[in-house]
């Protein structure tokens, strides 16, 4: 949220949607009020079908502290959006700096330049979102092998 403030302080003009419930989900919207970005930012709470506002997106924001596998940002790279990821201890295990996305320092000013970054250079993004189009993402590749392998036993 309070990224989301130092872009609006800086004229960018977005739609920020949080999809998720979380236990802080009052106190941040209370905050969201507080900051005077409740204009722009969205609590959608949780959904069944995320891949709606995902495939409509300009930009993936994924600001985790910690994640493991993060099967978010394998959706989004499937679906060829640019993403911004704070850099958690797993984030460069998932993302090719620079290629996939961008992985910013885990503080407002951090998420703020990566997402006005993206926004604004349209060679990056473009570069990106043909990279991610060029590659097949997901597990196909993977249960074709195991399938090929379990047909040699029979």
């Amino acid at each position: 949220l309070n990224a989301a403030k130092l872009l609006k302080q800086q004229g960018l003009n977005f739609q920020w949607y949080i999809l998720g419930m979380g236990t802080e989900r009052a106190a941040l919207e209370q905050l969201s009020g507080q900051l005077q970005v409740d204009d722009c930012v969205r609590f959608l709470g949780t959904s069944a079908n995320p891949y709606p506002y995902m495939a409509c997106c300009d930009i993936l924001a994924q600001t985790s502290r910690y994640e493991g596998k993060s099967v978010v940002l394998d959706e989004a790279k499937i679906l060829a959006k640019p993403i911004v990821v704070t850099d958690y201890p797993t984030a460069k295990d998932q993302i090719a700096n620079g290629q996939e996305g961008l992985i910013v320092p885990l503080t407002p000013q951090g998420i703020a330049d990566g997402i006005m970054q993206m926004a604004e250079n349209t060679a990056l993004r473009g570069s990106i979102v043909h990279y991610l189009s060029q590659h097949r993402y997901g597990n196909r590749d993977e249960v074709e092998k195991y399938m090929k392998l379990l047909d040699g036993i029979k």
